[in-house]
């Protein structure tokens, strides 16, 4: 929603774009170091990498910490949240 207020039109397609990208990289097809060297550079900045850890930590039923990954998602949302009210102070309220 924020992409669609601050960029009209083209937001969408870069929101398209982003989840493709975020789908290629984050290692949930096949493991990330069978993958290019850009899609080992942006793994690190896509939040579904991070869920993705985090599942795998999960379903391993190993007792393995998840609380960064938890953390990192978290950061994501708070960062995300933001930059919504930016978009949204920026375009539906009246000018004072």
């Amino acid at each position: 929603m924020a992409l669609n207020k601050l960029i009209p039109g083209i937001g969408s397609l870069m929101v398209l774009l982003l989840t493709m990208l975020q789908t290629s990289s984050s290692g949930g097809t096949y493991a990330i170091e069978l993958s290019g060297s850009f899609f080992k550079t942006v793994n690190a900045f896509l939040p579904m990498t991070y869920s993705i850890d985090g599942f795998k930590k999960l379903i391993s039923l190993n007792n393995v910490n998840i609380w960064p990954e938890v953390f990192i998602l978290l950061a994501f949302f708070v960062l995300g949240q933001l930059i919504l009210v930016r978009a949204y102070r920026k375009h539906e309220l009246p000018a004072l």
